[in-house]
């Protein structure tokens, strides 16, 4: 069950590093070539599907494939709450990245700034 954890988790969170907004949180402005980010998406995916027969082989079928959406919620919400409030700690996960150095991961975040929000209905 740890392991199919492991396996979610390390798929959502190079699923969530293949997109622009989520680099430059983790990275700052040396965030992977779009190749790499093809590469994170692909990786991520085949994780996340073998965490599945994981799952059902450690499990059965019925309570198996439960579990596997149960577990994949939670590593989808630890996902987003490492990237909400230590966005740093998915750092590792970028060191295997196409022609980086981890020298390029050590690199400063930005400020995030949020941009502004049209309001729909005018005073």
């Amino acid at each position: 069950m740890a392991s199919a954890f492991a396996l979610l988790f390390l798929g959502f969170a190079l699923l969530a590093l293949s997109q622009d907004r989520y680099q430059e949180c983790v990275f700052g402005s040396n965030g992977p070539i779009a190749p790499a980010s093809r590469a994170q998406r692909a990786t991520g995916l085949i994780a996340i599907a073998l965490a599945l027969p994981l799952c059902v082989w450690d499990q059965g079928g019925g309570f198996g494939s439960l579990l596997w959406v149960v577990l994949m919620g939670a590593a989808a919400m630890a996902v987003a709450l490492l990237l909400t409030w230590r966005p740093r700690s998915l750092r590792l996960l970028g060191l295997w990245r196409i022609g980086k150095t981890p020298e390029a991961t050590r690199a400063p975040v930005p400020n995030v700034q949020r941009l502004p929000t049209k309001n729909p209905h005018p005073p």
